[in-house]
C-alpha cells in the first residue's frame, strides 16, 4: 500500500507539471494503451509475401514448381518453423528460387514473381531444398537489383545441386546483411563461368561502398568453386567452418575482398580447394586467427589436371592495399598438386601489404613429387613478412617463372619440413630471364631443422634462353652497439660502419642510452652467366669518434644478430 501510494503521488505530480506547461499531448500519451505486435500470419503454401512488417509462420512443408516465396514488402519475417521449402519441381529452362526479392525490370528472372521492396527481410528456422529438376542459376535465396538492405538469414539448412546455383546470393541491393548459424549442404559440381564467381555458398556481391555485413557460425560442405564471397565493405566473416569441394580455378574457402573487412577465427578444411584469398583490389582487409588446411587434385575443369600453382593456404593477389594476415595457422598439402602455404603474386612495392606472427607449413604426402614450399612468389614486387614461421618439404621460399623483388623477411624462422625431399633447398629459384629475383632481404631470421642461409638451387644465368634468370638475396643481421665510458653510456658519439667491400653501410650517433642499431649484410648470394657467387660483406669495421674521447676502431664478423659493448676512454668534463 505504501509503495502504491508513492507511485500515485509521483504520477499525480507529473500530471500537474504537464498541465502547467499546457502539454496535453504528453498527458494523453502517458495513459495511452501500449501498441501490440500484430499477430503472425500462418502459411500453408508458397506465394507472395506483401504485408509490410508482417511475420509469417510456415505451418507445413511446402513445394513449388517454380519459385516458392516472393518478398514484396519491407520488414517481413518468414519463420520456417522447422519445415522444408522445396522449389523448382518442374523441369523448365529458366531459373526458380526458394525465396526471391527482385525488381520487375530485371530481365534475368523471366516469369518469376517480382515487384515491391524487400528491405529488412528475415528468414529462419527450417530447410530450403532445391528439387532435382531445378534449372541452372536456381538460387536458394536471391535478393538483388532493388531496395533490399538488411537481409537476415539464420538457422536454415540449404540443399542445392543445380549448375551455378548459390544458396544465399545478393547483388546491388544494399547493406547490413547478417548470415549466421546456417548449414550449407552444397552439392553443386558445375558452373558456367568461374571468372564470375558462380560457385560459392554465400555470395554478397553488393558492390562498394556498401556495408557492413556479418557472416558467422555457418557450416559449409561442398561447392564447385568456393565457400564465402563478400565485396560488401567492412564485412566481418568469422567462426565459420568451410569444407568446399571445388574443381574450378581460384577455389577459395573465403574471399577477403571487402574493403576494411575482417576474416577471423574460421576453420577451413577443404575437401578440395584453397584457403583464403586477399584480392580484388581490396584495401585495409585483415585476416587473422584462422586455421587453414588446403589441398588440390588433378581434376581442375579448366586445366584438365592441377590448377596453376596448386593448393594455396593464403594468397595476396590483384593489387591489394594495406592488407595484413596475422596469427593464422596454415597448412598446404602437396599430393597430386603443388602446395604453397603463403602465395604472394600481385603485391606491389609501396602497397603496405604484410604478414606477421603466422605459421605457414607446406607438407608432402608420402613420396609425392609435387612442390611443397612455405612461401611462394609469383611476381610479387613488394611485401613484408615479420615473425612468421615458414616450413617446407621441398623449399622454404620459392620463386616461380615470374620472379619477385623487394621482399623482406624479418625475424622469421625458416625450417626444413619433416618429410623433406632429397633435393630440398631453403631458397629456390625457377624464374625466367625476363623476370629477375632481386632485393630479397632475409633479416634476423633463424634457420632450423636443416634449413640453411646458403642453401639454394640458384644456377648461372641462362645464356641461350630465358631460364635461369638473374637472382639475388641478402642475409642481413642487426648489429647493436652499446658505447660506455667507465660503465656510463656515451651519448652523441659518431659511429661509422664499413663492410668488407669498403662500403659505408651505417653512419649515425649514439642515443641517450649510448646505443645504435644497424642492419648489416653478412653475404649477398647472386648469379652471373658464369657462376653463382656468395659475396661476403663481413667482417665489418666500426669507427667511433667523439669529442674528448679517444677514437676507437673495432672489427667484427657479423653472422647472426649481435650485441656488443665498446668501451671508450673519455676525459671527464
Amino acid at each position: 500500500m505504501e509503495g502504491g501510494g508513492n507511485k500515485m503521488i509521483a504520477r499525480t505530480s507529473l500530471w500537474i507539471i504537464m498541465l502547467a506547461a499546457g502539454n496535453l499531448a504528453a498527458i494523453s500519451g502517458l495513459f495511452a494503451p501500449r501498441s501490440r505486435e500484430a499477430a503472425p500470419r500462418s502459411l500453408a503454401k508458397c506465394g507472395a509475401l506483401a504485408s509490410t512488417g508482417k511475420k509469417y509462420v510456415l505451418e507445413q512443408d511446402v513445394s513449388s514448381s517454380g519459385t516458392c516465396f516472393s518478398i514484396q514488402a519491407d520488414g517481413i519475417t518468414l519463420d520456417l518453423h522447422g519445415h522444408t521449402v522445396t522449389y523448382g519441381t518442374e523441369r523448365v529452362a529458366s531459373p526458380s528460387f526458394g525465396v526471391l526479392g527482385v525488381e520487375c525490370w530485371d530481365p534475368d528472372f523471366g516469369k518469376n514473381p517480382c515487384g515491391g521492396s524487400f528491405n529488412n527481410f528475415t528468414v529462419f528456422g527450417g530447410t530450403i531444398t532445391q528439387a532435382e529438376q531445378a534449372a541452372p542459376f536456381s538460387h536458394g535465396i536471391r535478393l538483388g537489383q532493388g531496395p533490399g538492405s538488411g537481409l537476415v538469414v539464420h538457422n536454415v539448412t540449404f540443399h542445392l545441386h543445380a549448375d551455378s546455383s548459390i544458396p544465399v546470393y545478393t547483388t546491388f541491393l544494399g547493406t547490413r546483411s547478417m548470415i549466421y548459424d546456417n548449414v550449407f549442404d552444397n552439392s553443386v559440381t558445375t558452373i558456367k563461368n568461374r571468372h564470375q564467381q558462380q560457385g560459392q555458398s554465400i555470395k554478397l556481391a553488393d558492390g562498394k561502398p556498401a556495408g557492413p555485413a556479418l557472416i558467422y557460425g555457418n557450416r559449409i560442405t561442398g561447392g564447385a568453386q568456393g565457400g564465402i564471397f563478400s565485396v560488401t565493405s567492412e564485412s566481418k566473416i568469422h567462426d565459420n567452418v568451410v569444407s568446399q569441394k571445388a574443381t574450378y580455378t581460384n577455389d577459395f574457402a573465403i574471399y577477403a575482398w571487402s574493403d576494411g573487412g575482417e576474416v577471423f577465427n574460421n576453420t577451413i578444411t577443404p575437401i578440395l580447394g584453397r584457403g583464403i584469398s586477399i584480392a580484388g583490389g581490396v584495401a585495409g582487409a585483415k585476416v587473422y586467427g584462422n586455421n587453414v588446411k588446403s589441398i588440390e587434385q588433378k581434376d581442375n575443369q579448366e586445366y584438365g589436371g592441377c590448377q596453376m600453382g596448386g593448393a594455396f593456404g593464403i594468397q595476396f593477389d590483384d593489387l591489394p592495399q594495406k592488407t595484413t594476415a596475422f596469427q593464422n595457422t596454415v597448412v598446404a598439402v602437396a599430393d597430386q598438386c603443388d602446395a604453397q602455404a603463403l602465395r604472394v603474386t600481385d603485391s606491389r612495392e609501396g602497397s603496405d601489404n604484410s604478414s606477421h606472427d603466422n605459421t605457414y607449413t607446406a607438407r608432402r604426402l608420402g613420396n609425392s613429387t609435387a612442390m611443397a614450399t612455405g612461401f611462394g612468389s609469383g611476381g610479387a614486387t613488394g611485401f613484408l613478412s615479420e615473425r612468421d614461421v615458414f616450413v617446407g618439404d621441398t623449399s622454404v621460399v620459392a620463386f616461380d617463372w615470374d620472379g619477385g623483388k623487394n621482399l623482406i623477411f624479418r625475424e622469421c624462422r625458416f625450417e626444413k619440413g619433416s618429410n623433406s625431399t632429397a633435393n630440398f633447398v631453403t631458397l629456390s629459384f625457377k624464374n625466367g630471364r625476363n623476370d629477375p629475383v632481386s632485393n630479397i632481404r632475409v633479416v634476423d631470421t633463424v634457420f632450423s631443422g636443416g634449413a640453411g642461409k646458403a642453401s639454394t638451387d640458384m644456377r648461372p644465368i641462362g645464356v641461350n634462353g630465358d631460364w635461369p634468370g638473374p637472382d639475388e638475396y641478402f642475409i642481413d643481421w642487426t648489429l647493436k652497439l652499446h658505447l660506455e665510458n667507465g660503465g656510463m653510456p656515451v651519448t652523441g658519439a659518431d659511429i661509422a660502419v664499413q663492410d668488407s667491400l669498403g662500403q659505408l653501410v651505417y653512419q649515425g650517433r649514439s642515443n641517450q642510452e649510448g646505443q645504435i642499431a644497424a642492419v648489416v649484410t653478412e653475404f649477398r648470394m647472386y648469379n652471373t652467366t658464369a657462376a653463382v657467387i656468395n659475396e661476403r660483406h663481413t667482417p665489418h669495421r666500426i669507427q667511433v669518434t667523439r669529442e674528448h674521447c679517444q677514437p676507437v676502431q673495432y672489427e667484427i664478423a657479423v653472422d647472426h644478430t649481435m650485441s656488443r659493448t665498446i668501451e671508450l676512454n673519455c676525459k671527464v668534463q
